[in-house]
């Protein structure tokens, strides 16, 4: 099952929220913000996550799916994305801990912490890759990587573009982002991440 919002069907992430133990370091650097920019709206801390990959609207998805195989149905094509979205959810077994970065701003405002990627991300991001070419090629995509990258649904979620990040902040609208919040140094900041699950969708 979907979840929807307003009748429409919500974009299926693979999430992985922060570790009780590190929301005291996330809220410090929350709070360091506000005092340099009063004006941001903080997001709640036990409630931020990062995105480990991204899978789209599952309906749309099987339309580009569709492209390459004009006889799969939705639910064969459901049934495999069942398959594929437990799979991502069995990648770790203990939580993952990441070093900061930087701070950075994204697009539409959001004030991010970017984390250093190590081996261990590496190997998270490859796993998901693997799974994902296989789901592919098993609805009769012939070449599953070029495929991704050039479906709407699938080409954020590339291990090559894979920035470990989670969003603290946004900025007003009409609101310039203050430079002591861009220059903040966030490099003795270590976040353990659960393990992830599957954000959208009812396995």
């Amino acid at each position: 099952t979907i979840a929807e919002k307003d009748g429409d069907p919500k974009r299926v992430t693979v999430e992985s929220s922060i570790d009780a133990a590190s929301i005291d370091a996330l809220t410090k650097v929350q709070q360091d913000m506000l005092v340099k920019m009063p004006g941001l709206t903080t997001q709640e801390v036990p409630k931020i996550h990062m995105a480990m990959n991204h899978f789209g609207k599952p309906r749309e998805l099987f339309e580009d799916v569709r492209r390459a195989n004009p006889d799969l149905s939705y639910d064969q094509f459901m049934a495999s994305f069942t398959v594929l979205c437990r799979q991502c959810s069995q990648l770790m077994k203990t939580p993952l801990r990441l070093k900061g970065a930087e701070v950075k701003l994204f697009d539409k405002g959001a004030v991010v912490v970017t984390f250093k990627k190590s081996s261990e991300t590496d190997a998270v991001q490859q796993t998901i890759s693997e799974h994902t070419n296989y789901f592919l090629q098993s609805l009769g995509v012939q070449n599953p990587l070029q495929f991704r990258k050039s479906s709407p649904n699938l080409n954020y979620g590339l291990p090559e573009t894979f920035n470990p990040h989670v969003t603290l902040a946004k900025v007003n609208n009409g609101a310039t982002i203050s430079p002591e919040i861009l220059s903040m140094d966030v490099s003795g900041l270590s976040i353990s991440f659960l393990p992830p699950e599957i954000a959208n969708v009812q396995l």
